[in-house]
This record gives structure tokens, sequence and C-alpha cells, in this order.
């Protein structure tokens, strides 16, 4: 990035890591590399399979198709009696809860230690689920919580198959950032889609696996028991609260953008907050991620993204139009109305009634004209866009304050000084760490992008807004949470379509000179 190289530490953690729960504090525990199992989750039970031999080769995919039918079959098969109570669920409680469930069990009996560090060392999960999701909302909901059962949250990713192919991946966030994840995937698409017919030439040959899956076992006591459907209860009830819309916003992508000498990432932070202010007509904190891996362990900084730039060009383009002059006329059939000389302005020209710049109106209708100053908006969208820029440049290079001022704060917290730094106190330093708007990008190379990734909102009255940019698309995962009855995802998807395309019309009207008649 910007020429220089950017630091490779957290890719090390993506295999045969796991978060694992302290009473006070957890820790990222890395293992050797000398690991060759995954393990596979499928209606609530476990299995372990080695997918590498002792030379380090994959199995083929025949081998792991076999494989994976054959955990599908024993799966269907169980009976009730011969199930074990859903132990991932564990990982979805509070961590201090976890951490003591998670000694209980190892102390209950050495096959839960065993099973425990097979999951902990294994290089990923595999979660089989079923049903099958109708559309991409549902993958989207599913890939964020599932059902909290079919999942072990600590692991770095689960990789989460649905009966009808349709994949994707629920990722523990701790021990990486979102981009790495998305470049890691984007080479295993690449390399599937290079690769897919040499894959499956030999699709008929399947054959016995070199290694079958195994059952993983547990001894689970009352005392487990009753932490299991208590964890079940509480993930249950964070499931029931979750609030996620996805948006596929066909119109255009980066590629316009570009020609506009537009920034599509900045472009696209001032239409969330636009978004926002249709709907609420205010604006709170707005947090966007910015990595700071041009350091040595960098992991990321705060892009203050709500800036006085930002909010004067929300406030136009959502301010009433600036009457010029008003004067009753009458018109030939559909003529233009071009602003006179005298307010000379850049304006876009459009047949309607009630439109965003010159009015087209039908003949013998008397109104007054009303002309907004595309310009003037062009002008504000520009210098929101620089301040975005500057901001955004500052958090890149460590410049950024959010991670000084709590590394600040928690060093006063420990050393217990009295009375409490007055910063660490004030309101109003107190709200602007409250960020009810927190968004992510996550686009990568051309068709390498995720078709969405999503995170839950930060707060009860927030929205959690991720997006990924493409030459021809943009593709949205908005969440809130329903517990609070002034959010909605799906009302908010509404108001960003919206505002994508109020905005895409101030940039056409640069040069767009002259409209015939028309047919629309």
């Amino acid at each position: 990035m910007m020429g220089k190289p950017l630091c490779m530490f957290q890719y090390t953690r993506f295999f045969n890591s796991c978060v694992i729960p302290g009473e006070d504090c957890d820790e990222i525990q890395v293992y050797d590399h000398n690991q060759r199992h995954i393990v596979i989750l499928r209606n609530n039970c476990m299995w372990v399979l080695d997918v590498l031999d002792e030379q380090g080769n994959a199995l083929s995919v025949p081998e792991l198709v076999n494989a994976f039918e054959a955990v599908r079959a024993e799966a269907t098969g169980l009976f009730d009696l011969e199930r074990y109570p859903p132990v991932s669920v564990l990982t979805s409680e509070n961590r201090t809860n976890w951490a003591k469930a998670r000694a209980y069990l190892i102390s209950l009996d050495a096959c839960n230690k065993e099973s425990l560090e097979i999951i902990e060392k294994a290089l990923f999960v595999v979660a089989l689920d079923e049903p099958p999701p109708a559309n991409s909302e549902q993958v989207a909901q599913n890939c964020l919580l599932g059902d909290g059962r079919n999942r072990w949250y600590d692991k770095p990713v689960v990789l989460v198959v649905h009966e009808n192919a349709r994949t994707g991946i629920n990722g523990q966030h701790a021990w990486a950032d979102a981009l790495v994840v998305v470049r890691i995937f984007a080479y295993c698409a690449k390399y599937v889609n290079d690769n897919f017919k040499q894959f499956f030439a030999h699709k008929t040959v399947m054959g016995p696996p070199k290694h079958t899956p195994r059952r993983l076992k547990w001894k689970i006591d009352n005392n487990a028991l009753t932490a299991i459907e208590c964890a079940s209860a509480a993930i249950s009830k964070l499931i029931q609260a979750s609030d996620l819309s996805t948006l596929l916003f066909q119109h255009y992508g980066h590629a316009f953008l570009k020609r506009y000498k537009l920034s599509p990432d900045y472009f696209i932070q001032q239409a969330i907050q636009l978004a926002y202010y249709k709907m609420y007509k205010e604006l709170p904190a707005v947090y966007e991620t910015a990595h700071t891996r041009l350091f040595y362990h960098g992991r990321t900084e705060t892009v203050r993204s709500l800036t006085n730039e930002s909010l004067a060009f929300v406030k136009t383009m959502e301010s009433t139009a600036e009457v010029l002059f008003s004067t009753e006329y009458s018109f030939d059939e559909w003529m233009i109305l071009i602003l006179p000389s005298t307010h000379s302005t850049e304006y876009s020209f459009y047949r309607g009634l009630i439109l965003p710049s010159v009015l087209v109106l039908p003949s013998t209708e008397c109104v007054d004209i009303i002309f907004l100053q595309a310009s003037v908006k062009w002008e504000v969208l520009q210098t929101a866009l620089k301040r975005h820029g500057q901001v955004l440049k500052n958090s890149l290079l460590a410049q950024g304050v959010d991670r000084h001022l709590m590394g600040l704060q928690i060093v006063s917290e420990m050393s217990g000084i009295t009375p409490r730094p007055s910063l660490f106190t004030d309101k109003a330093f107190e709200l602007t760490k409250r960020y009810r708007i927190s968004t992510s990008n996550i686009s990568g190379t051309a068709g390498a992008s995720p078709i969405w990734g999503g995170f839950s909102a930060m707060y009860n009255d927030g929205y959690g807004v991720c997006y990924a940019l493409q030459p021809d698309r943009i593709n949205f995962s908005i969440t809130a949470y329903h517990t609070d009855p002034t959010t909605s995802a799906a009302t908010f998807k509404r108001h960003l379509e919206a505002a994508l395309l109020d905005m895409v019309e101030l940039c056409l009207s640069r040069n767009v000179i002259y409209v015939g008649q028309s047919n629309l």
C-alpha cells in the first residue's frame, strides 16, 4: 500500500489457532503447524477428519466429498439418545462463564479434554448446515449467528456450507481484521474457479476415503448440561434480537465513481451519513475501520467519518430548494426551463413535475420556478470527500486519536489514579466514542470481493454497515437490533438506496447539457 509493504503477522494465526477463554483475560493460542485435521459440525455433533497425509498432501476432491457424505449420513442416522448436548453453544457464552464451563468439562473427564484439544488445534472448522437458505439475506443471517449451536465461535473461521451449496464464513475477530480474511478467501475462490474442471474431471471415481471421519466424544453431567442450557437460552435471545438486511445495489459501482474522479470509499461514507440523516434528521458519531498494517503488528485505527464538512454536505442535500425567482409562466408542451444568465450555474435538465434541478412542466400549467443549485451541492460534496481523505490518511499512518486515548484511559484505570483524569469522565468525550453508525469497507480485487460481509451493530440503537465495491455494483449488509423501536435495518436500506441515487444524480448533473423530448 502506497508503495510500502504491510505487516503479514495476522496471517500466521489463520490455521491451527483458537481463542482460549480465561476468567480474567482470553488468550489467542497458536499451535504448531504439524496439525493435519479439521473439525466438522453437523446437527450439533462434531467429527474430526485428517485432510492432509503424512507428507502434507491434501485429500483429493472425491475423497473429501466421500468423507463429508459419511458425516451427513452418520448425523442423520443418530438416535436422540446417541446425540450429545450441543457443547459448542458454550462458545457463545459470556467469556467468564465459558472459561468456567471449559475448566469444569476438562476436570469432568479425560475425553472432554481430548475433544477440546482436537477442536482448538484443528486447521479450521466446517459447519454443514440445514435447511438450505432461500435467499442471500438468509445466508448472511445464518453466517452471522446461525442457530448458535452448529458453530465453534472461538476458531478464526468457521466455513459454513448449506445444503444447497451456498457458502459463507463466521469469523472470530480477535486474531485478525476483515481484509485479511477477504484476501485469503479471494485467493481460495480464484484457485477453485481456475481449477474447477481439473478438480471434477474424475468425480465419478469416488472410492473409500484414506481417512475416515471420527466422531468426538463428550462426558456431560447435570452441571454441564445446565451451563449448556443457559448458553443456549442467551444466544437464542441474541438471534431473535438481530435485525439484518442486505442490499445489492446494481445501478453503479466503483468504475462509475472513478470516472468522476471520486474515491469510491469516501463517496460511500457520505452516502451512509446521508441515509441516516434522511431517516433521523441528525448525525451521530460515525466509525470506519482503517488498518495500521504499515506498522509491525498493526491492527486498526478509527476513522471518525463524521466531520463538519460531511454534516454540511448532508444538510445541503436535504435542504429545501432555493427560489431564485418566482413568476407565473405558461409553456409550450414539454419545454425545458433554462436558468437566466444572471444566475448562471450548471444544472441537470429532466422531464417531470418534481425534480432536483430544473423543472420541466406540461403546457398551460402556471407555477413558481424553483431551482436547486446542483453546483453548490457538488462543491460541498467535494469538500466533504477531501476532508474524509485527510482523516483516513491520518488513521492509516497511525496519527488517529482513538487508540491513543484508549491506551491512556486503560493505563489510568489500571494504575488506580484518583481522581480519574477529567477527560475520561467528560460527557462530550463519552458521546464522541458512542458510534451509532459503525462501518467497514471489505472491497477486494475486482471479481473477488465477497458478495456480502457483515457484523453486529455496536449499540442497541445503532447500525452496522458493511460494504464491498465492485466495478458495476455495491453490496451492503446492514445490521441493527429489534430491541430498539427506533431502528430498522430494512428502513435504513431504503434510505441508503435513495441516498445513493440522489448522489449519482448529482454526479450526472455535471455533464448533462441538453435533454430533448422524452418518452420516460
